[in-house]
């Protein structure tokens, strides 16, 4: 058994200890894995829908989701096969088809499924640290030559995860090859095979995935590799066989993913990335959503629970302000959860998971595909705050709702004229609770600015509804 890594680790800095050292790398021989719905079920929190009519239609994942999913030109969110919007609401068990039995991560996915998780980060072939542990089962991904000669019963196992993974409606980001740290990780491995290997290799693992519909394909991990061709030979190989997949990069924390893959380089980029620290979600973010090139993105990670001594706060922060900037997704994550070492199965109850759970009882309440980032501050007037605790806004496109959250306790300043009106219900979502109380006496009209202030307590979140 391959030594655990403990939490101080895994997500050290890029250079010292390499994060989560696996790929995601599928190769299921000519196995036809059918397609399944997902998105979860929707909120019974009665925070509000945005517009209504005589016959409102479903908000945005309150139905199952049709995959597979695209990236329609001019949106900032995924659509699935019922052009229906797609938030991904996901968690990040990276090394679960490499460390779990069969059992284990079915009792995995029903738990994530019934907190209203829909998306999982995934590894499929596991090099941790330059150590090539073996799955639950004793089976490697490769009987020789790494890329060119994967085993058939390690992947046949990767294949019953997927699998049950899709039959409960959850998307997969699926790396196809780790890079990691350079000298470690598959990257070192990558640059032996060579270009031809791993471009056969994408078609192997497109052809194998052909018809799981569920997947997007993700490239890179915790770098960016100096020769970009052993990348993009993988997503070549793939596209070659599978034309129809989306694709995503995992770059370095805290930079700009578009601007290493920039230009005709990252022309295979269909989902952007954010991969932040815990004070700096608002400017990348808020940079990823205003590329020119207008592609959706997601949040791949931030600080995980249990690591980097982040906070309750934190995790939350880190969820409303990407999401409130635009993210057509967010991925938490938590330690022991990400490696799945000792002690996981307590940690799918975590505090954060449950914070999470909120966090998508009250975007699947609203109709978040209408929001729009208020990055100029037109709409929240004052009490933005600076660096991690910058109040983020965002208003629906109709003008019929908006959500302000806040960081920390303070007043306020919101321009109301940004609604439709004519007058605006008020109410404080609490973050920690999910429960609602009123933010004013009465409700006020859509003009001017108004003040807001919520009681003690840490964050909040203002919820703003035309009436």
């Amino acid at each position: 058994m391959t030594k655990r890594i403990g939490p101080d680790g895994p997500h050290a800095d890029k250079g010292v200890r390499a994060t989560r050292r696996a790929v995601a790398t599928g190769i299921v021989a000519a196995a036809s894995v059918a397609a399944c719905g997902g998105g979860g079920g929707g909120s019974s929190t009665p925070a509000p829908t945005g517009p209504t009519g005589s016959s409102p239609a479903p908000l945005p994942g309150s139905t199952s989701a049709r995959f597979p999913l695209s990236a329609p030109t001019g949106r900032r969110y995924l659509v699935d096969a019922n052009n229906a919007p797609f938030l991904a609401r996901g968690d990040a068990p990276w090394q679960m088809i490499n460390v779990l039995s069969r059992e284990d991560a079915v009792r995995y996915l029903d738990d994530r499924a019934s907190r209203k998780f829909n998306a999982i980060n995934l590894q499929l072939i596991l090099n941790r640290e330059g150590v090539r542990p073996p799955n639950f089962y004793g089976q490697s991904p490769f009987t020789g030559a790494p890329f060119a000669t994967p085993n058939e019963a390690y992947f046949q196992h990767a294949d019953y995860v997927l699998q049950q993974a899709a039959s409960r409606g959850f998307l997969i980001f699926l790396c196809a090859a780790w890079c990691g740290a350079l000298t470690l990780d598959w990257y070192p491995l990558m640059q032996q095979a060579g270009a031809a290997t791993l471009k056969e290799y994408g078609r192997y693992i497109g052809n194998r995935y052909r018809s799981l519909n569920n997947i997007i394909w993700m490239h890179g991990g915790d770098t960016y590799p100096p020769d970009k061709s052993l990348v993009t030979s993988i997503v070549d190989g793939i596209k070659e066989v599978d034309p129809v997949k989306l694709h995503t990069v995992h770059g370095n924390r805290s930079s700009d993913v578009l601007e290493y893959w920039g230009g005709s380089d990252g022309a295979w980029i269909n989902v952007s990335s954010a991969y932040t620290a815990a004070d700096d979600v608002v400017p990348l973010c808020a940079q990823q959503y205003t590329k020119p090139e207008g592609r959706p993105y997601y949040y791949i990670e931030g600080w995980y629970e249990n690591e980097r001594g982040a906070t309750e706060l934190d995790l939350r922060r880190q969820a409303y302000q990407s999401l409130l900037l635009g993210a057509c997704g967010h991925m938490f994550g938590n330690y022991p959860m990400w490696a799945l070492d000792s002690g996981w199965q307590n940690a799918l109850s975590s505090n954060g998971a449950q914070h999470m759970t909120r966090v998508w009882d009250l975007f699947l309440s609203v109709r978040w595909d209408l929001l729009v980032p208020d990055l100029n501050n037109q709409f929240l007037t004052g009490g933005i705050g600076s660096g991690a605790n910058t109040a983020v806004a965002a208003v629906a496109s109709d003008r019929s709702f908006a959500l302000v959250y806040t960081p920390q306790t303070r007043t306020l300043s919101v321009n109301l004229g940004g609604l439709a009106g004519p007058a605006v219900q008020a109410r404080w979502y609490n973050p920690q609770t999910g429960a609602f109380t009123s933010a004013a006496s009465s409700n006020p009209a859509a003009s001017g600015n108004f003040n807001f202030t919520p009681v003690a307590g840490d964050d909040w979140v203002l919820v703003l509804q035309s009436a």
